[in-house]
């Protein structure tokens, strides 16, 4: 019969996500294995969407994806020894890898409040930055590079329609701090308790820019764009030391782009 029942993917490790396959999750699951329905033709070259919904891109930071073909291999549709087909009437493929893993790059750019909380605004960067690595279960690697862009937003003109709804506005923004690359240490600098921690300096630099500029004076909101950098170095492609010394020189990948956190400025 020329069509298929099943495609079959075999996890490269433990505590791996399954994707979806054409948005279906898999039919079966049984240990490094998952089972998904495909009742397509044989003949037909396959053309497969697969994804991995709300994966979460600080603790899996890259991805690398290959295929391989067998054949024969099952021809009972039984796993006992005495159903194995002779090796030597299995077709296989070696298996086709990219040639690097691939990092994703995700921007994320709708407004949206820094924090749901009421809180001064270290507390609403530690809640941020709590929630982009996770820091209330198992925090992940130690260091991230990160950047912040803080600006000033206030409306200029407001106007509303013959209906009586609010019209197109001029909202100007105020540049406020810019730290082009910071070591966060997920350990300490998420506290709005100590001075020291980046959450808490940060906040205190933006407040005291916003003085002096006096946007702090103006009715509107504080708006931040926040980088975030992979903590894995990219794979040289030398072996040893020479693999290792490279690799401290290259730069991290761009990992999560997040524009336009909202903070409520003056009323």
């Amino acid at each position: 019969m020329d069509e298929f029942s099943y495609l079959a993917l075999t996890a490269a490790g433990p505590d791996q996500p399954w994707p979806t396959i054409d948005g279906a999750a898999p039919d079966l699951k049984v240990g490094p294995q998952a089972l998904y329905t495909y009742p397509h033709p044989i003949s037909v070259p396959l053309d497969l969407k697969l994804a991995l919904p709300e994966l979460d891109a600080v603790r899996y930071q890259n991805g690398w994806s290959g295929v391989a073909v067998s054949r024969n291999e099952n021809l009972l549709g039984r796993t006992d020894p005495a159903a194995t087909t002779n090796p030597q009437f299995v077709y296989r493929t070696p298996l086709s890898l990219f040639s690097s893993k691939v990092t994703p790059t995700l921007l994320i750019d709708a407004l949206a409040p820094l924090t749901t909380r009421d809180v001064d605004l270290a507390t609403a960067f530690a809640d941020f930055f709590s929630v982009v690595f996770n820091l209330a279960s198992t925090p992940p690697a130690t260091t991230f590079q990160v950047k912040v862009a803080a600006r000033y937003a206030y409306s200029l003109t407001s106007s509303l329609t013959s209906a009586g709804e609010p019209a197109d506005t001029i909202t100007p923004s105020v540049p406020l701090v810019l730290v082009p690359l910071y070591a966060f240490d997920t350990a300490t600098d998420a506290s709005p308790a100590s001075p020291t921690s980046f959450v808490s300096r940060l906040a205190a630099a933006v407040t005291a820019a916003a003085g002096t500029t006096g946007a702090a004076t103006v009715p509107g909101q504080y708006l931040f764009d926040i980088g975030v950098y992979s903590s894995l170095k990219p794979a040289a492609n030398q072996d040893g030391a020479v693999q290792q010394a490279v690799q401290e020189t290259l730069p991290s990948k761009p990992l999560l782009d997040i524009r336009n956190r909202t903070y409520p400025g003056a009323s």
